[in-house]
């Protein structure tokens, strides 16, 4: 059995740094949790915080996922057209990123 912090920063697609800037920790010491064996002992401020963000992100996360070895939400992918008007309202105020791709020679 895996540790379920790795399979739960894969899920919401972010570095061991990007995920340890959110939960506001270093990323050493995420590193080392993320590192030990399934079945340690998550400190519950980050269990708190990590809850906390993966919900704020839209990924239906609980103590369970982290504790007890629940198996993971799976994210799912929604057109936008299939989204409420509130959340298309929020995303069209996102500004649009510049993607820069170049072709191997």
């Amino acid at each position: 059995m895996t540790n379920p912090l790795k399979n739960i920063r894969n899920a919401l697609r972010l570095t061991q740094a990007d995920m340890a800037d959110a939960l506001k920790i270093s990323r050493g010491l995420w590193s080392i949790h993320e590192g030990k064996p399934a079945g340690h002992d998550v400190p519950p401020h980050i269990a708190r915080s990590l809850v906390r963000y993966a919900r704020s992100k839209g990924y239906p996360l609980s103590y369970e996922n982290i504790y007890e070895g629940a198996p993971l939400p799976q994210m799912v992918m929604v057109p936008v057209a299939d989204l409420p008007p509130e959340m298309r309202a929020q995303l069209a105020k996102r500004p649009r990123r510049r993607v820069i791709a170049s072709s191997p020679l």
